[in-house]
């Protein structure tokens, strides 16, 4: 399958806020929520990796949390269909 590129004319290569297939939300804990910015609560999808199954993506993400700076600062991870902002998967940690 085809890479996918953005398409809504911002030129981005790696995540869009409108091209990229799902938004990840990270529910941070209440005592840790003054280290993290507005941009660190939500990322978008890599445009390359959006052709892989859902519960793929999720398990990656899941093995990247384990080994990231966020470690023990978040309740859960919401992920959205960017398209019809609904919830497809919830990942409590």
């Amino acid at each position: 399958m085809a890479k996918k590129k953005c398409t809504c004319g911002a030129n981005n290569h790696i995540s869009c806020p409108s091209c990229s297939a799902f938004k990840i939300y990270f529910g941070i804990k209440r005592e840790f929520q003054h280290l993290f910015t507005d941009k660190d609560r939500c990322w978008y999808s890599k445009l390359k990796q959006d052709y892989q199954p859902l519960q793929e993506r999720v398990d990656k993400l899941e093995t990247a949390y384990l080994k990231s700076r966020f470690l023990n600062k978040l309740n859960s991870i919401i992920i959205y269909d960017n398209s019809t902002k609904k919830e497809v998967a919830k990942i409590r940690l």
